[in-house]
Order: C-alpha cells, then sequence, then structure tokens
C-alpha cells in the first residue's frame, strides 16, 4: 500500500503544472503466449492506441525458472508525428526484456519487468518524413501490483491492478529529454481459465520542456494463453 500512496502522490504533485490533452486516447491490447515446449513459448502482443500508434510485436521466451523468463524479438510500428495525427512514421524495433512474477500472500501479487527497445525509426525533417533512420535505445521499467478481491467456484477471479511504468531514452540520436515518459494504469481485472480481460484508465505523462502533458484514456487489454493439455501436466 506504501507503494501506491507513493505513486499517487508523486501524480498530484505534477497535476498544477500539467497540460491535459485535450481529447482523451483509448488504449486497446491483445497479448499471447504459445506454449510450444516445457520452458519456451512465443510471444505476440498488438497494441493500438488512436492518433499516436499501433504495434505489432513477436517473440521468444525461455521461462528458466517458475516466475521468471527472459524473451527476446522483433516489433513493427506505424506512429504519428508532431505534424499529424496518421500513422505515417515507420519504427523497426530489436527487443529483450526479463520478468519476474509471484505472490505476496493470499490477497495481493506482483509483475516486475525490465525491457529494452531498440528504436529505429524514420527521421522527420522540417515537418516531413524522409527516407532515413535514425536509431537510439530505449529502457523501460514496469511494476505491478494486483489485489485479488473475489475468487468464485468455477475458478474465475475478479481483481484490480495497478500497472507503473517509466521509461528513458539514451543514445545519440535520442530525444533531448531523458525521460520519455510515465504511464499509469488502473484496471480492473476479470480471469478465466487461460485469459484475463484488464479494463479501466490510464494516463502517459510526457514531458514537453518544463511542462508535462498528460495523455488519459480508456484501456482495454486481453491477455490470453495457449497451452496443450501435454505442457500443462508437466
Amino acid at each position: 500500500m506504501r507503494y501506491i500512496i507513493v505513486v499517487a502522490f508523486s501524480i498530484s504533485t505534477t497535476a498544477g503544472m500539467a497540460q491535459w490533452k485535450e481529447t482523451p486516447e483509448y488504449w486497446l491490447g491483445y497479448i499471447t503466449s504459445i506454449q510450444i515446449a516445457p520452458k519456451l513459448s512465443i510471444w505476440n502482443d498488438f497494441h493500438f492506441v488512436n492518433d499516436v500508434f499501433w504495434i505489432n510485436r513477436h517473440g521468444l521466451t525461455w521461462h528458466f525458472k517458475p516466475g521468471q523468463s527472459i524473451t527476446g524479438g522483433f516489433a513493427y510500428l506505424l506512429t504519428a508525428t508532431s505534424f499529424t495525427n496518421g500513422l505515417v512514421r515507420d519504427e523497426y524495433r530489436p527487443w529483450a526484456q526479463y520478468e519476474a512474477s509471484g505472490s505476496l500472500g493470499n490477497k495481493y501479487g506482483y509483475r516486475l519487468r525490465l525491457r529494452y527497445d531498440h528504436r529505429i525509426r524514420r527521421e522527420v525533417q522540417s515537418g516531413r518524413l524522409t527516407d532515413d533512420f535514425i536509431a537510439y535505445n530505449r529502457w523501460r521499467f514496469m511494476a505491478t501490483l494486483r489485489r485479488n478481491l473475489k475468487k468464485y467456484s468455477n475458478g474465475h477471479r475478479l481483481s484490480i491492478n495497478l500497472h507503473n511504468e517509466v521509461l528513458f531514452n539514451q543514445g545519440a540520436e535520442a530525444p533531448p529529454t531523458i525521460l520519455d515518459q510515465y504511464r499509469i494504469f488502473l484496471l480492473m481485472g476479470f480471469s478465466i481459465p487461460n485469459m484475463n480481460i484488464q479494463a479501466g484508465l490510464h494516463d502517459r505523462m510526457i514531458p514537453r520542456g518544463t511542462d508535462i502533458e498528460h495523455n488519459w484514456g480508456f484501456t482495454i487489454w486481453v491477455i490470453q494463453r495457449f497451452n496443450t493439455a501435454r505442457f500443462a501436466k508437466q
């Protein structure tokens, strides 16, 4: 609970100097894991945020310990630019991540994720896209706290989930601000066997000079696991 209080305080102290985006955005996501061996699975995720980006990301995950995994793969994006809300800017992204998850007693669970993105983006000059590309690194750390609210007799579960992610830029061609953005999600979750649906609100806080821009809106994520009966028994 101390973690939640610190996050809430940080948000409230920046609200006075924040600039709020006039049009709310919506975030749709579909994340899958397909088990192909006892310790290997295929990662796929697809995300769309209106007037911001569309991404499809794929990778191979090694589950080397219970609750711990490493994933590496490749993603392709279309993003908006400062001069248009259209998704016109190509981006190619080799990526990798480490994840750890577990329980904190009967009511709480956690998930920690460190992700690396190598962003290869079409260059923008003088308000137009060029045929050249720039490349730089981005480091991302996400911490999730889950509070289980109710468990039903059929195994379904209701929960509330707090996701916090901070993103940092690094490299000679990176934007001048080291802090890329900070994201917070407060989502209700409903779990059935091999599927979790989360819906709620998010806020993306982006540095704009001495101000912070808040891009907020509604989020729906569907997280699905595909496990063959043979692997599920192991």
